[in-house]
């Protein structure tokens, strides 16, 4: 009986450290357009299909949709590969109607992802962030993301790439 208390113990606490990162979900978003500073509201659903992810926005009864790649970061470099439930970033192709794009996201210490987009043409950026809906946050999260950042920054000039900050261009 003791041994399966034990097990049932260490079984509990390896499933939180599982859920630390994975985009695939339910969101409500909020992000700004840049040319207009109008601010938005919506929801995004990312569904892991096979080595990709399908994504769909539905933004003032308009639904945009995308496909993204999954992104780490191993031995302190952004990696881009299949969809994985380990990913700490995707990046994501977008189209609506003539309208398309690319934005990336990375995962922040408190659950959120924050994007930067841009649609086909423009010569400046936007920003998105998605917030967890019916996901438990892990506090360890933040554990695992700070020493991403660190192992990130010992790689030489990098910089670490959560959070993205936004800032005027030079």
């Amino acid at each position: 009986m003791r041994i399966s208390t034990i097990a049932t113990a260490l079984l509990a606490l390896a499933i939180p450290a599982c859920a630390f990162a994975d985009p695939a979900g339910t969101f409500d978003l909020r992000g700004t357009n840049s040319d207009s500073k109008q601010d938005y509201t919506g929801t995004v659903r990312v569904t892991r299909t096979g080595e990709t992810y399908r994504v769909v926005w539905d933004i003032a009864n308009q639904q945009i949709t995308g496909t993204g790649v999954g992104l780490k970061i191993v031995d302190g470099q952004v990696v881009m590969g299949p969809a994985s439930e380990d990913d700490v970033g995707i990046s994501i192709a977008y189209g609506s109607g003539d309208s398309y794009g690319t934005v990336v996201y990375f995962e922040q210490p408190d659950g959120r992802w924050h994007g930067i987009w841009a649609y086909n043409g423009w010569d400046h950026i936007a920003t998105e962030d998605w917030s967890p809906r019916n996901r438990t946050v892990v506090a360890k999260k933040e554990e695992k993301v700070d020493k991403q950042i660190k192992s990130f920054k010992t790689q030489g000039e990098l910089s670490a790439p959560m959070p993205i900050k936004v800032g005027p261009k030079s």
